[in-house]
């Protein structure tokens, strides 16, 4: 009781606060105007048309996408489809259904591989799930209708996104609603199709900084607009080129991207980090598909780094943050993975992934062979390598169970001596149950994830696992830094479950419970904490005093309009040892309400 009524006096000062409510009447008076002024348009510009060709099908009221057929061939397919798009929901839903294992799961695709992936479901489960299958239609064919040879189209489709937040112990200074969960205030996709085979995308968006999130008044994400400080200006967080064909694609830019099976977070590249500066090249076949992908990522070191490195070489250790081997003292971090993924049977499919983490040390030439196996080249002073095995199996319609096992480091049985190297592995299995329930569908999801004390880790900050960017918004230019494969990093234990029930386009209500226990080796920022040696070989996960974590959140989610959507989320957090403190506890509670404007 006491904790909800500290909740209510400060919901009560919120209201207090003429600036904010000035802000927000300010806000709906623009939206309000937004939506009477067409901001999406398309455009085309055609020299010729080729004999024949129509690119502008009409559909009756009643296609609602059920006749792959209806897909026009002769458009522009490069489009590439956010993470965040229902599509992936959508078409993994209807392939469970259809007793199928699920589709390519090195994400995101083109317009051109949904495709593909949507064309091969039977015409049963589309007849039967019409409106999943338009959803998934409309998304592959989003702002092509007049693309096509010698034609160029483009669109604007603003979003407006409001939110009022709270939590209850300001003593907890994260946030389970936090940045990554938070939708810019204002975003502006701008997009460009070009021919049959070229695709742009640039997004300018207004959103909250990291130090501002953690600000104890902020209340709503109109909040920062008080300080300019509050503004992330690292935007924008998705603008990249897309070009290529039937059955390839290659992207260049900054984007998310997501490979393998699971659904909290994967092990080798999961879409915890805010976007990468990658180059990704794939091709994609019925049975078969491969990606490359390299990612240039910021390399710089911290304060606590750069002395700690200083105190090694006054210890007597003359190679500093290199540990046993030469430092090179190069800016220079990268990521190089390749991933082949294999349909065995069509509710089988297994895929190999292979990563190097590269820094402290420029590359050359011979180190960017996609069909190198990057362990041979033996090159342990400036890389880190990882590899990955993933099944996805569907044993019969509506279930889907899968598995994914990441390996850093192999250590032989016997031969932990004191310069040996720790093994360095993880662990994501679960499984996702889904089921037609009147209108909607009802999905249960349950994943466990173990993860190595040492896994992601080195002795060099540089060839750890880690996406670091510098914070220019921030007032002391700070940095964030996030683990490139599973979010909750090494040294942890993860166990989550859900209950979903959604009806496509409509309404969404779920429940989820998350427990994770965190032990000490688990900040990949904190330098010195790689270790070698019989101890370290011996240490399993959670190490030292484990921090333990109980999350539950409820949620929901309202389709008002085609314009309009109204969303809320719930939680309870419960943390005993919190940051690996024995006996500090905390409780916490967060509200968090949002509508949204699409146009």
């Amino acid at each position: 009781m006491e904790m909800l009524s500290y909740t209510f006096s400060k919901m009560a000062g919120i209201l207090k606060n003429r600036k904010i409510i000035s802000f927000i009447i300010f806000a709906i008076l623009i939206i309000v105007s937004f939506t009477k002024t067409p901001f999406a348009f398309a455009q085309n510009q055609t020299q010729s048309e080729s004999p024949g060709f129509s690119s502008d099908k009409k559909e009756s009221g009643n296609d609602a996408g059920i006749d792959k057929k209806t897909i026009a061939d002769k458009r522009n397919y490069q489009r590439i489809i956010p993470l965040s798009s229902p599509l992936y929901r959508e078409i993994d839903r209807l392939y469970l259904l259809a007793g199928k294992s699920r589709p390519s799961l090195s994400r995101p695709w083109s317009a051109d591989e949904a495709k593909k992936a949507f064309e091969v479901l039977p015409e049963n489960i589309l007849d039967s799930l019409s409106d999943s299958a338009a959803l998934i239609k409309r998304e592959i064919e989003f702002g092509n209708e007049k693309t096509g040879t010698k034609k160029m189209s483009s669109k604007i489709s603003p979003e407006i996104n409001i939110e009022a937040h709270i939590k209850a112990n300001d003593d907890r200074e994260e946030w389970e609603h936090g940045y990554e969960a938070r939708p810019p205030l204002i975003q502006i996709p701008l997009e460009w199709w070009f021919f049959t085979g070229f695709y742009m995308d640039i997004e300018f968006s207004i959103r909250e900084e990291y130090a501002f999130v953690h600000s104890t008044d902020n209340y709503s994400s109109i909040s920062f607009i008080r300080n300019s400080r509050g503004i992330d200006w690292n935007f924008p967080f998705r603008a990249f080129a897309s070009f290529g064909g039937e059955h390839w694609n290659f992207q260049a830019g900054k984007d998310k991207a997501s490979w393998g099976v699971g659904t909290v977070s994967n092990q080798m590249i999961s879409d915890y980090s805010d976007f990468y500066n990658m180059i990704k090249f794939s091709t994609y076949w019925s049975r078969f598909k491969f990606s490359i992908v390299y990612i240039g990522l910021e390399a710089w070191l911290t304060d606590k780094e750069k002395e700690y490195g200083e105190n090694e070489k006054a210890n007597g250790n003359k190679n500093g943050l290199g540990g046993d081997y030469e430092d090179f003292n190069e800016s220079f971090k990268c990521f190089i993975a390749k991933r082949m993924e294999f349909k065995i049977l069509d509710n089988l499919s297994f895929a190999i992934s292979e990563a190097s983490m590269f820094g402290n040390k420029y590359i050359n030439i011979s180190e960017l062979n996609p069909f190198m196996i990057f362990h041979n080249l033996y090159t342990p002073a400036y890389s880190n390598v990882m590899m990955t095995l993933e099944l996805d199996y569907t044993p019969f319609s509506g279930l889907n169970t899968y598995i994914q096992f990441g390996m850093d480091e192999f250590q032989f049985p016997g031969i932990e001596g004191k310069d040996s190297r720790p093994g360095a592995m993880g662990l994501i299995c679960g499984f996702i149950f889904v089921k037609q329930a009147y209108d909607g569908f009802l999905t249960f999801n349950l994943e466990a994830a173990y993860t190595d004390p040492y896994l992601y880790n080195r002795w060099h900050p540089n060839t750890k696992f880690t996406n670091r960017r510098k914070l220019w918004s921030s007032d002391n230019y700070g940095y964030t830094s996030k683990p490139i494969g599973y979010k909750y990093g090494p040294d942890a234990i993860v166990i989550y479950k859900s209950v979903q029930y959604e009806k496509p386009d409509q309404y969404m209500a779920a429940i989820d419970a998350k427990y994770i226990l965190m032990g000490e080796k688990n900040d990949l920022d904190k330098p010195g904490l790689y270790e070698l040696g019989e101890y370290a070989s011996n240490l399993w996960a959670p190490s030292g005093t484990v921090e333990r974590n109980l999350l539950i959140g409820l949620h929901g989610k309202r389709q008002v309009t085609k314009t309009i959507s109204m969303a809320s989320d719930i939680y309870y957090i419960n943390i005993n040892n919190y940051h690996n403190v024995s006996g500090k506890t905390i409780n916490d509670f967060e509200f968090t309400a949002s509508v949204g404007f699409k146009f």
